[in-house]
């Protein structure tokens, strides 16, 4: 079972206790909503590139995570794409960087409930 999976039956199980259909329902919506929530921030690197010198978090093929960057520096070893890359694997995916807009707007509901304390 995959963690979305596991923490998708923990959230239903909690929300819906005696009904089934709920808690499937529940359970459907979850992982749904993590899924629709991972397309804004991760981005297929075939399709799109962050700008040069802004750091990002990358996985590579074989799903290694780290901090990386792309360059134009001639003097900076690059791999096809301009990442600089010492791992020696193509990097398959990055996570954009939101803007601190984008926090403020996602934590609507949280910022709210602190100021009604």
């Amino acid at each position: 079972m995959s963690k979305k999976e596991e923490l998708a039956k923990k959230y239903a199980e909690n929300c819906y206790q005696y009904d089934e259909d709920m808690r499937f329902q529940c359970e459907y919506h979850f992982e749904s909503g993590w899924d629709e929530a991972l397309k804004e921030i991760i981005v297929d690197a075939r399709k799109e590139l962050p700008e040069y010198d802004e750091d990002v978090w990358v996985i590579n093929e074989y799903g290694d995570k780290f901090f990386c960057h792309r360059s134009n520096d001639p003097n900076v070893v690059v791999d096809k794409d301009g990442w600089c890359n010492y791992s020696g694997c193509d990097i398959v995916a990055w996570i954009r960087n939101p803007t601190f807009e984008e926090i403020i707007s996602m934590n609507k509901d949280v910022l709210k409930r602190l100021k009604d304390k």
